[in-house]
């Protein structure tokens, strides 16, 4: 179950901090970075003093397909752990703790204690004093055989869930979702709250847990009997958007996926479901995938989303797949601009800056195309840009590309 709306600074400067926490890391801890890089959209909010953060394990709908998407990582008898003792500082140099809690070798989440993420600066990540806190938690053998009965089901399907959260320095279990980001939640001894966040209050509900879990068995049960009523008007189609650009995760969201999502809502012919980067052996980002989930397969509905796509303009070589669909999309043209990261003479990495490249060619391309996204290899670093015309692009970046330092030796190569 995803937050019913979304913090756009704050997902993006989530996904940075993890990310740059991931590239720390040591090697062993590569896992981690892959599961971020194929599913990467956070839920954030904020309760009262503290930021709830959550990439979604036991608690979202994709349970079950990321548990098989990961399998290799999972283990019943694996410890679970958190991995703490990171640090970040921010813009004040002031310096912050993060903690990543990984269950079963599936990341559940990560905690900060800053207020706003985006004061925390990426670059300053140290894990010289990393430490691992293994434990089991204390819920796995809290409940009743009677109470396990109901959760079980629950859970595996994605409706409710087990995760710890702390509000007003409280350890408190999120369980269930409601509407507008509000949640209920289990304290330590069984008791069930309902958490609302405008106005914030934890309020202590009569139910008890059997109780509670008998109701939402109950609910399911009526939504099913309705939707088998209704599933003669039409079934929900899935579709994949498998486009063919190279984007950082959270440039994927800014250019794609969160346009998507509100197109989609204004048209009401669905939703998207979930997203993915497909990697080259050598790491560099090979296709992205949107999963799009459709009212139903009608000609009108497909029409409708080929039509948000045109709109979005994406790279030439991309498809919309499905059941029965194998549709080519795209209209763009792609240029990976490779800088030589190793090979050019110290003084020139020292006084040249790539963030200048990038301006600099974006202003020169004005209304013929811009970057995207981009890549740091171990030798290159590559930056990704997409416009109506390869040639024309090229043609224009080229005599910059000749004169200034930093691109010497630099490649240019078409991808769309």
């Amino acid at each position: 179950m995803k937050w019913p709306f979304r913090k756009k600074k704050q997902e993006d400067a989530a996904l940075k901090i993890l990310l740059a926490v991931c590239e720390a890391l040591p090697v062993e801890f590569d896992y981690i970075r892959r599961q971020i890089e194929d599913r990467c959209t956070f839920f954030v909010q904020t309760f009262g003093d503290n930021l709830v953060m959550n990439q979604g394990f036991l608690n979202v709908a994709k349970a079950l397909s990321i548990q098989a998407k990961y399998a290799d990582y999972t283990d019943s008898s694996e410890k679970n752990f958190i991995i703490d003792h990171i640090f970040i500082s921010d813009f004040e140099k002031k310096k912050h703790k993060i903690s990543i809690e990984i269950h079963h070798g599936l990341l559940l989440g990560f905690s900060i204690d800053i207020d706003q993420l985006e004061q925390a600066d990426p670059e300053t990540v140290c894990v010289k004093n990393l430490k691992l806190k293994y434990r089991i938690h204390q819920w796995e053998t809290w409940f009743t055989a009677e109470e396990q009965k109901e959760l079980e089901p629950l859970i595996r399907l994605g409706v409710c869930g087990i995760c710890e959260v702390y509000l007003d320095n409280k350890l408190y279990y999120w369980l269930f979702d409601l509407a507008d980001g509000d949640f209920i939640a289990m304290d330590t001894e069984k008791n069930l709250y309902q958490v609302t966040h405008d106005p914030y209050e934890i309020a202590l509900m009569e139910e008890n847990l059997l109780t509670f879990l008998n109701m939402i068995t109950a609910h399911r049960q009526s939504e099913n009997d309705s939707n088998t009523e209704e599933s003669e008007q039409g079934d929900a189609y899935f579709v994949t958007l498998q486009l063919n650009a190279r984007l950082q995760p959270f440039d994927r969201d800014d250019i794609y996926e969160a346009p998507l999502i509100d197109a989609l809502e204004a048209c009401g012919c669905g939703v998207v479901d979930g997203a993915g980067t497909g990697m080259l052996e050598n790491g560099e980002i090979d296709f992205c995938d949107l999963h799009i989930c459709l009212n139903d397969c009608n000609k009108e509905t497909i029409d409708a989303l080929l039509c948000i796509i045109e709109e979005l303009g994406v790279p030439k070589g991309s498809f919309l797949k499905a059941d029965g669909l194998n549709l080519p999309v795209g209209r763009l043209e792609g240029l990976a601009l490779y800088l030589n990261g190793t090979e050019l003479p110290s003084e020139i990495y020292e006084t040249s800056d790539v963030n200048y490249v990038v301006e600099k060619i974006n202003e020169l391309l004005a209304q013929s195309g811009r970057m995207y996204s981009h890549w740091e290899g171990p030798q290159d670093t590559a930056l990704y840009f997409y416009g109506a015309s390869f040639s024309e692009m090229k043609k224009k970046m080229e005599p910059f590309l000749a004169e200034y330092p930093l691109c010497q030796t630099c490649r240019v190569e078409q991808i769309a």
